[in-house]
């Protein structure tokens, strides 16, 4: 019974191990990913902000060899890389994400009145219904990070 757990515990290690290893990208998800979308700020920013926007254009490129380029409002995300997130058991489970944007950094402001020029971020999504489901979170050394901008893209036929 005992071995009969470790082989399990051993088997499902192996499993999250590979799904985050295989980072091929799909062609479905080579191109140019755009819409405009819904900013999501602090609730203590918001009466300071009151005139700012609360929708951004985003644009997201995904190439083929996993790198990724893009524009979230006037921000522009940098040193990025695209990877899978989860494998077939955490997506029976229901954790995390299909695929995820990480390793870069937003460059900019998003909002009028942001002093933060340099954002560390992940943008973890699914594709459902086509279309590209998210949302860009702001990330901190040692909390949990807080979604920026939830994102609704659509591919554009003429990216690939």
């Amino acid at each position: 019974m005992k071995r009969n757990f470790s082989f399990l515990i051993v088997l499902l290690l192996a499993q999250f191990s590979f799904a985050a290893a295989k980072n091929n990208v799909s062609d479905s998800l080579v191109g140019t990913w755009q819409g405009r979308c819904k900013i999501y700020l602090p609730i203590s920013k918001i009466p300071k902000l009151a005139n700012a926007k609360d929708t951004v254009n985003v644009k997201i490129t995904i190439h083929k060899d996993g790198s990724v380029q893009g524009k979230v409002g006037d921000t522009e995300m940098m040193n990025c890389r695209f990877g899978k997130n989860r494998g077939w058991f955490g997506r029976w489970l229901n954790i995390k994400t299909d695929f995820i944007i990480k390793g870069g950094y937003l460059k900019g402001s998003l909002y009028k009145g942001d002093s933060v020029q340099v954002k560390t971020f992940t943008l973890p999504f699914n594709i459902i219904d086509g279309k590209m489901r998210g949302s860009v979170m702001r990330t901190f050394k040692w909390k949990y990070p807080f979604p920026l901008v939830k994102i609704l893209l659509s591919l554009s036929e003429n990216s690939k």
